[in-house]
């Protein structure tokens, strides 16, 4: 009868250990899934950091090719501008040239018919004296009229005697003068 209780409480020891022998392994058979699922956590955490830093990367590359764009867009529009402005000078030079070539031809004009009614009251013999002397003098009288427009606030000299009506009747003494 010992005999049995002895087998049976062996038995039972046995079982017991059994028992926490299983409850072990299953205990380390969870801890290890425990950990994969941590590792594919940890796995999915990572690659949704470098999905978000991808997102980042590329809205920042996005303004940066904005900023540019809107750069590149302002400096065009400043070129334009500047040549519009260009443009704009460059017609009221013109216009201004123009003006100024009419008056002095309106003056050449006005200068040549007193000055040879003039001449003609003086008594010259010979159309050729009459043309000579004629030109001579709206020459003279021209030469001023240059130097005094010359000194308006216009700041284009330069530009002045370029006009043919000018280069004409100036000769080169004006022009070395500028200089």
């Amino acid at each position: 009868m010992l005999l049995l209780l002895r087998v049976l409480l062996l038995q039972r020891m046995l079982l017991c250990v059994l028992l926490l022998q299983c409850v072990l392994l299953l205990q380390r058979m969870l801890l290890r899934m425990l950990l994969r699922v941590l590792l594919l956590q940890c796995m999915l955490l990572r690659v949704l950091l470098l999905q978000g830093m991808l997102l980042l990367q590329c809205m920042l590359l996005r303004m940066l090719l904005l900023q540019r764009v809107l750069l590149l867009q302002c400096m065009l529009l400043r070129m334009l501008l500047l040549q519009r402005v260009l443009l704009l000078q460059r017609m009221l030079l013109l216009q201004r040239m123009l003006l100024l070539q009419r008056m002095l031809l309106l003056l050449q004009g006005v200068l040549q018919s007193v000055v040879c009614q003039w001449v003609l009251l003086q008594g010259v013999p010979s159309q050729r004296v009459l043309h000579g002397c004629c030109s001579s003098m709206v020459q003279g009288v021209l030469r001023s009229w240059v130097v005094l427009l010359l000194h308006l606030p216009w700041h284009c000299p330069r530009v002045l005697l370029r006009l043919p009506i000018l280069r004409h009747s100036i000769g080169g003494e004006l022009v070395r003068g500028q200089r």
